[in-house]
């Protein structure tokens, strides 16, 4: 009969710890001793001392914390809970200049979120693919999509760094069947007449006698026609300064698209300096758009093209797209949003240029992802003035 003996303790681990007694009366220490096993292979005792089993146990756990440190192994191991591997994963990210800050912000949100809830207590070496397929497909039946779509790049990017340090063989997200389904929204630009009641909507929003409050600005109504007149997503408009807008001929401007407004938990909104997609892009505008930009260089305190009248800093998106939200409800246009502003004028563009010409207007990586959401990066200016003369006006 074969007998196995028992498994080598991983590298940067230690094994079963055991306690023993030395001194009587008031010298009686507890001493507890485990073996470490260092990054050479070898077993070696290391113990500490405390009054009692759990003083001692504490102090040699930071002892052997310390001494995996310092031999150049990850805490990570089949034992660590996901609430600790989500902590690594946190501190792993925060010096990387490749993840944006909203971006990180997002994937933190996720990590002590949505994945803290389900899986907090449970260890590295416990998690299986069909566990994150659970979670992944309770989060997309709720309606959470996006939410799921975060999980999965947070998970993936947990697991990797335990892979790395062997606590754990394969990846479980690789490993899991996770299909996410699309959308399902079909891309749906307005009409000519539903642009104008749009645009009397807005422009009629709390102007009534019997409202009360100060009316509102121009703000909105100007950012929805840059969205429309700029194929732009309504963050990039409100990043627009002064110095990204170079008037041209017969009525025209240049405008580069530099940045995009994020909001910061700490700072509130401020402009980050690339736009969503990272490549800056210039388009040409015309008619009333262009106007709207002019008048707007005019009046600009801070360099910023929106800025908020008593402080001069970045408008934030989310209340401008409240009073969006609030302007279109109970009416035939309650479906339409800043997106929906966007895709009409990247259909325009797509079904009159061309797919690629429209890719480049609205800032998409690949005529894959205009042909999926909106049909339905250059440098070179894209002259999209032509396409939509005539809407200003509508």
């Amino acid at each position: 009969m074969l007998i196995m003996g028992r498994p080598a303790t991983p590298i940067g681990t230690y094994g079963r710890i055991a306690f023993s007694i030395e001194g009587k009366g008031t010298s009686r220490r507890v001493i507890a001793r485990a073996y470490f096993r260092d990054s050479d292979g070898v077993n070696r005792p290391v113990t500490a001392s405390g009054r009692t089993e759990t003083l001692a146990q504490n102090a040699l756990i930071t002892k052997l914390g310390d001494r995996s440190s310092r031999s150049g192994t990850s805490l990570i191991t089949s034992r660590t809970k996901v609430h600790d591997l989500v902590d690594i994963y946190v501190d792993s990210i925060a010096p990387s200049r490749r993840l944006k800050a909203q971006t990180k912000n997002r994937y933190i949100q996720s990590a002590r979120g949505a994945i803290l809830r389900a899986f907090k207590d449970v260890s590295v070496g416990e998690m299986t693919p069909r566990m994150i397929e659970n979670l992944i497909i309770r989060l997309v039946d709720t309606g959470h999509l996006s939410e799921a779509r975060n999980c999965r790049v947070v998970l993936r990017a947990m697991f990797r760094l335990a892979v790395s340090d062997n606590a754990c063989q394969s990846n479980p997200v690789v490993v899991a069947d996770i299909r996410l389904p699309s959308s399902g929204k079909a891309a749906r630009a307005l009409t000519p007449l539903e642009l104008s009641n749009l645009r009397t909507l807005v422009a009629e929003y709390r102007t009534g006698e019997h409202v009360r409050g100060p009316k509102p600005s121009t703000a909105l109504r100007d950012a929805l026609d840059l969205v429309l007149g700029g194929a732009m997503r309504i963050s990039e408009v409100l990043a627009l300064r002064v110095i990204d807008v170079t008037p041209m001929a017969n009525g025209r401007a240049e405008v580069r698209i530099t940045g995009t407004i994020i909001y910061d938990k700490n700072l509130g909104a401020v402009r980050q300096d690339s736009p969503k997609s990272g490549k800056s892009r210039t388009v040409i505008v015309g008619g009333g758009f262009a106007e709207i930009l002019r008048a707007r260089s005019l009046a600009s305190r801070s360099g910023l093209l929106w800025e908020t009248p008593r402080t001069g800093k970045p408008f934030q998106q989310k209340n401008l797209l409240k009073h969006l939200r609030a302007i279109v409800r109970g009416t035939d246009l309650s479906w339409v949003t800043s997106h929906s502003l966007r895709k009409t004028s990247g259909t325009l563009i797509a079904l009159t240029l061309g797919v690629s010409e429209a890719t480049s207007a609205l800032g998409h990586s690949s005529d894959a992802i205009t042909r999926r959401i909106y049909l339905d990066n250059s440098a070179a200016a894209i002259d999209i003035s032509q396409v939509l003369n005539g809407y200003d006006q509508q």
